[in-house]
C-alpha cells in the first residue's frame, strides 16, 4: 500500500465516522463552464487601467475586486459577477459524484448554483446555507451546504472584497462561528482549489483562528502545486494530495477519486 493509499483509507473512515466536510472552491464550476477566479476578475482589471494612473493592479484579487468598488461603486461590481454566473449551466460529473458520497457537511467559496442543484438531484432536499438565520432552519439528517461568501441570486450574501473578508466575523459571525466548530470535529477536504488561492487562505485562516496545533488536518486533493506551495501549505495545517489527471482530465479525474470514496465508506 503507497502512502497515498493510506491516506484514502483515512479519509475513507473519517467519512464512515461523519467527520470529513468538504471545501469546494472555483475548480468544480470550471468543469461546468463558469469563468475561474482569475477570469472572472479580469475585466474589472481592464477597466481599471487608465484609472490606476500607470500603478500596478494588485495580484490579490480580493484586492483587486476593492479597489474597482472603489472606483466604480458595489453596485458596478455585484452586477459583473451576475452577469458572469447567472448564466444557466449544467452540474458535471464532479458535482455528481461529491452529491453521491453522502457526506453531509459541504462549504463553498463558489456563488453559483450547481452544487445545490446536484445535491438535490442525487441526495434529495438540501439546507442551503448562506445568512446566519440561515442555519436555524437546518436538520442533521439532511445534507448541509454553507455558502461562505454567499450566493449569486442574494447580492446582499457576497463576500468579494478584502475588506468584505476583513470584516466577515462581524458581518457574519454565527457563520464564522459554525465553520470554526466544524473544523473542531472534521478534518477537511478540499476540491477545486489550493493552497495558492487568496480566498481560500483567508477563509481558513478565519476558520482556524485559534485552535492552534489541535485543528484537525486539511486535506487538498490538486494535480498542480509546487513544492514550494507544498511547504508552505504544510506550516498552515493543510496536507496536498496529487490528483492524476493524465488520461481524463480534471473534471472527470475528480469524479473518479469521489466514487472511489464513496465505495470505499459504504
Amino acid at each position: 500500500m503507497t502512502a497515498a493509499d493510506g491516506v484514502f483509507g483515512h479519509l475513507a473512515a473519517r467519512a464512515a465516522e461523519g467527520r470529513l466536510a468538504v471545501l469546494v472552491g472555483a475548480g468544480l464550476s470550471m468543469g461546468a463552464g463558469y469563468p475561474g477566479w482569475g477570469r472572472l476578475f479580469a475585466p474589472l482589471g481592464q477597466a481599471l487601467g487608465p484609472a490606476a494612473g500607470g500603478a500596478p493592479l494588485p495580484d490579490d484579487l480580493p484586492a483587486l475586486a476593492e479597489a474597482y468598488e472603489a472606483e466604480y461603486g458595489r453596485n458596478s461590481l455585484i452586477s459583473h459577477l451576475r452577469r458572469e454566473l447567472r448564466r444557466s449551466l449544467a452540474c458535471t460529473e464532479a458535482h455528481r459524484a461529491l452529491a453521491a458520497t453522502g457526506l453531509k457537511e459541504i462549504l463553498t467559496t463558489n456563488y453559483d448554483v450547481l452544487l445545490e442543484e446536484a445535491l438535490q438531484d442525487v441526495a434529495g432536499p438540501v439546507d442551503v446555507v448562506v445568512r446566519d438565520s440561515d442555519l436555524a432552519y437546518t436538520a442533521p439528517a439532511r445534507p448541509r451546504l454553507v455558502k461562505m461568501c454567499g450566493d449569486v441570486l442574494n447580492p446582499e450574501t457576497l463576500t468579494v472584497t478584502r475588506r468584505d473578508f476583513a470584516v466577515y466575523g462581524a458581518v457574519k459571525p454565527r457563520l464564522a462561528e459554525y465553520v470554526r466548530g466544524l473544523l473542531e470535529t472534521h478534518e477537511l477536504l478540499v476540491l477545486g482549489a489550493g493552497p495558492s488561492d487568496p480566498e481560500f487562505n483567508m477563509l481558513w485562516d478565519l476558520a482556524t483562528a485559534g485552535l492552534g496545533e489541535h485543528k484537525p488536518v486539511g486535506w487538498v486533493l490538486t494535480a498542480d502545486v509546487s513544492p514550494l506551495q507544498q511547504r508552505v501549505a504544510l506550516t498552515r495545517g493543510l496536507r496536498t494530495l496529487p490528483l492524476d489527471v493524465t488520461d481524463d482530465g480534471v473534471t472527470r479525474a475528480l469524479a473518479r477519486w469521489l466514487d472511489g470514496l464513496s465505495a470505499a465508506h459504504a
